[in-house]
């Protein structure tokens, strides 16, 4: 989603890359993700699931997390996403994190999408 929003903000020189703690490489995006996209005029930024790497986490200016259990984790496990990671939703001002529709239903991903793209609009357009 974030990848679209940058695009639309025309910053051609901000580089969008999604990874999760526990991601399964051999695992495609489900369904359901693609079809909220697509529902909202978006497209995923890949196919397959990424595993966060250490030299994303060195080379990254901003990394943002869904919880707060994540930001613990990834700032735990890898020093040098300190001081660079903050939570999605602290970006508007809230303490929420972004729920894990994990595989649920079409419905349950939409919730989620909806309710990371005010978010997600506000850090595109500062970066703008």
């Amino acid at each position: 989603m974030f990848a679209d929003f940058v695009r639309q903000a025309g910053l051609e020189t901000v580089q969008v890359e999604s990874a999760g703690l526990r991601a399964d490489a051999r695992q495609m995006l489900p369904e359901a993700v693609s079809a909220t996209l697509a529902d909202m005029g978006l497209r995923p930024l890949q196919l397959g699931l990424r595993q966060v790497l250490p030299k994303m986490l060195k080379s990254a200016d901003l990394i943002i997390c869904f919880t707060a259990t994540q930001l613990a984790e990834l700032e735990r496990s890898y020093p040098s996403a300190r001081g660079k990671s903050r939570l999605l939703m602290s970006l508007v001002n809230s303490e929420a994190g972004v729920f894990d529709p994990g595989r649920g239903d079409l419905q349950k991903f939409r919730q989620c999408a909806e309710m990371m793209r005010p978010a997600l609009i506000k850090l595109a357009e500062s970066l703008a």
